[in-house]
C-alpha cells in the first residue's frame, strides 16, 4: 500500500468516480481514478481498498493494508469492488447484463425485466410461491450466446432480495418475520406508495430456507416478460412482436453505458463502450424473433397471468443442440 500511495503522488490529481449497483446515494461506492501508460489504478475513498487493473480489466489485483478494518461496511465495499470488476469483465468476455430477476420454468429462464417499481420483485415471487417456479436471479441476469444450442443462456446473481413491505403481505406465514411492525396492518394506499423506509431485507439464506428451494445456477432463456404491476391496474397479458416497442421497452433495462444506473459515464473502461453499446443494440433489435416478448399488467393476483404465461412458454419450442 505504501508503495502504490507514492506511485499516485507522481500522477497527476486522481480523476473522480463512482462504482455503484443502483443510482441511490446509498448503492455508491467512490474512487480515485488513475491512468499510467497501460494500467488503471482505483482506490476506495472511504476505505484503503486498491485495485490495479491492466487496460482491458484482463489481469487484476487487489490490494488492502495490514490495518485493513474488519468493520462490515468495509467488507461490503470490498465486495462491492470485486462485484463490479467480475461484471465488467463479463461483459468484455461478451456477455450482457440486464435489470431483471428471473425464473426457471421446466428447464428455461424466464426473466422479468423492467425499471424501479414496475413489479420484478412482485413478480419474482409470485412466481416461485404460487407457481413452483425455481428461482433463479433477484435483480440482475447475465446473457451470453450458447454455442451448444444456437440460442442466448441466462446466468444468475443469487442475492438477498430486497422488497416492499406490502408486497410481502401479499404472502401470509413465513414473511411475517421481515416487515417491521409499522407496516402490519398498515392500509392499501400506503403500502402501494412505496416508501423507501418500507425496503426490508430478505438474505439469501432465508429466501432459500422459505420457498424450500434453491437458486439455480443457469438456464436457457425461454421467455421475457415485462412488467408493470401498479394499484388499480386491470389484469392484462399480450405478447409484444413490434421490433420497435420491443427495443423502447427493453433499452432502459440492458445495462450500457447509456444507461444512468451503471458507472461507465464514470470514465472506468471508456473505451469499450462503443463494442458494448453495439452489442447492446443488436440485442435489442433481434431478441424479439428469439424468444417471445410479452407485457404483464397488473395489480393484486398475477399468478394466473403467469399462468398464461407457462402455457406459452410450454408451446414453444426448445432450442435444438
Amino acid at each position: 500500500v505504501g508503495r502504490l500511495e507514492e506511485a499516485a503522488a507522481r500522477l497527476a490529481a486522481p480523476a473522480p468516480a463512482m462504482i455503484s449497483y443502483c443510482s441511490t446515494e446509498k448503492g455508491r461506492l467512490p474512487v480515485e481514478h488513475w491512468r499510467a501508460g497501460g494500467s488503471v489504478l482505483l482506490r476506495t475513498v472511504k476505505t484503503p481498498t486498491w485495485l490495479l487493473a491492466d487496460a482491458d480489466y484482463t489481469r487484476l489485483t487487489f490490494v488492502v493494508g495490514g490495518g485493513y478494518p474488519a468493520a462490515p461496511t468495509v467488507h461490503k465495499d470490498l465486495a462491492l469492488l470485486i462485484l463490479h470488476v467480475l461484471q465488467r469483465t463479463l461483459e468484455v468476455r461478451g456477455q450482457l447484463q440486464v435489470h431483471a430477476s428471473a425464473v426457471v420454468v421446466d428447464g428455461r429462464a424466464v426473466l422479468f425485466s423492467g425499471p424501479k417499481r414496475s413489479g420484478k420483485t412482485t413478480c419474482f415471487l409470485d412466481a416461485i410461491v404460487r407457481t413452483g417456479a425455481r428461482p433463479l436471479s433477484v435483480d440482475k441476469v447475465h446473457l451470453a450466446e450458447d454455442p451448444a444450442t444456437g440460442g442466448l443462456r441466462v446466468f444468475g446473481i443469487p442475492t438477498r432480495l430486497r422488497v416492499l413491505a406490502g408486497t410481502l403481505q401479499k404472502y401470509p406465514g413465513s414473511w411475517d418475520a421481515f416487515i417491521p411492525e409499522e407496516y402490519r396492518g398498515a392500509g392499501e394506499e400506503r403500502l402501494w406508495r412505496g416508501e423507501s423506509d418500507s425496503k426490508v431485507t430478505v438474505p439469501l439464506t432465508s429466501l432459500r430456507s422459505i420457498t424450500g428451494t434453491d437458486f439455480e445456477l443457469s438456464a436457457p432463456l425461454g421467455m421475457i416478460v415485462l412488467p408493470d404491476v401498479a394499484r388499480g391496474r386491470g389484469p392484462l397479458l399480450r405478447e409484444v412482436t413490434d421490433p420497435g416497442e420491443i427495443a423502447s421497452l427493453m433499452r432502459p433495462n440492458v445495462y450500457t453505458p447509456d444507461n444512468p444506473e451503471e458507472d461507465w459515464w464514470s470514465g472506468i473502461g471508456e473505451h469499450l463502450a462503443g463494442d458494448l453499446r453495439a452489442r447492446a443494440e443488436a440485442f435489442l433489435t433481434g431478441i424479439g424473433s428469439r424468444v417471445p416478448i410479452l407485457r404483464l399488467e397488473g395489480a393484486e393476483r398475477i399468478d394466473h397471468l403467469l399462468q398464461d404465461a407457462w402455457r406459452g412458454l410450454a408451446a414453444v419450442p426448445a432450442a435444438a443442440p
